[in-house]
């Protein structure tokens, strides 16, 4: 709302575009490593410049006399959440838990809402809970290797991912585990994964990404800049591609073209669609 997110030209991926409270706001953050990004538009719809209505939302919520049912809550931190405001999504989704509990749709917004303020720990066990509920939800299993991963437990992390792969064999699965071993700095076993996904879907742009990422930090530079093309091709606004790319061309001197492309990363990166899980294929 792992942006593991990066894919990005360094071994840390660059800081998402995740959502950041209010200055009015008292509520203290957390620190943590960069977040990990696994490149998807799915989580985080482009939504319309907030009107006055919109930005009411919460306290208009809060007015109301009679108990607000947790279905209209949800709503109502979704758009809060559409406006970068998780403040005051958390406090709604926080309600609708209370009236709701066992809602695994109100339990993964309000885990993925805390994950993009960096409460990792808290997530963990509201997503243990919901995959209690629904042990099939692919989501559920995505954000809670996640959050394992970003709160320094790597071993637990790759467990639930390979639980992740047992649910969902696709090749978005694949590259969440294959970008885990990436960031850890094991590039063999993360390139493994990344190929079984080009085999499930070849033209995913992850793992072409991903082991472009790993080629070029092995030395092979032509065959990093063949896989980038293919994942551009793939997802023609997939920003770290082109971050990726726009350094080789500066390496090899080629300026204009490396202004271009970075133009295009500039452009993507300020996509408002880009969201915490981004794998590069949506």
């Amino acid at each position: 709302m792992f942006s593991f997110i990066s894919p990005s030209a360094s071994s840390s991926p660059p800081k998402s575009n995740s959502a950041r409270p209010n200055s009015n706001s008292k509520k203290p953050t957390r620190s943590s490593p960069t977040r990990l990004k696994f490149y998807s538009t799915s989580l985080r719809p482009i939504s319309a410049p907030p009107t006055t209505a919109k930005r009411n939302s919460s306290s208009a919520a809060r007015k109301l006399s009679s108990p607000i049912p947790p279905d209209v809550l949800y709503l109502l931190a979704q758009i809060a959440n559409e406006q970068s405001r998780p403040v005051d999504a958390l406090e709604l989704l926080v309600r609708a838990h209370k009236l709701s509990p066992e809602n695994t749709d109100i339990i993964f917004l309000l885990a993925r809402v805390s994950m993009t303020q960096n409460y990792f720990e808290d997530a963990i066990p509201l997503l243990e809970s919901g995959i209690k509920l629904a042990p099939q939800r692919a989501d559920l299993h995505a954000a809670l290797g996640e959050s394992l991963f970003m709160s320094g437990k790597a071993d637990k992390a790759i467990a639930e991912f390979q639980q992740l792969i047992k649910v969902d064999p696709s090749a978005r699965s694949y590259a969440f585990m294959g970008l885990t071993y990436r960031h850890l700095g094991r590039f063999d076993e993360g390139q493994k994964y990344f190929d079984d996904g080009l085999k499930l879907d070849p033209r995913n742009a992850s793992c072409l990404f991903n082991l472009g990422y790993i080629a070029g930090r092995q030395g092979h530079q032509a065959k990093a800049e063949e896989y980038f093309q293919r994942a551009l091709k793939a997802n023609p606004d997939f920003s770290d591609a082109l971050l990726e790319l726009a350094n080789l061309r500066i390496n090899d001197k080629k300026f204009p073209e490396a202004a271009e492309l970075l133009r295009r990363y500039v452009q993507a990166s300020r996509d408002p669609a880009t969201g915490l899980l981004q794998t590069g294929d949506g």
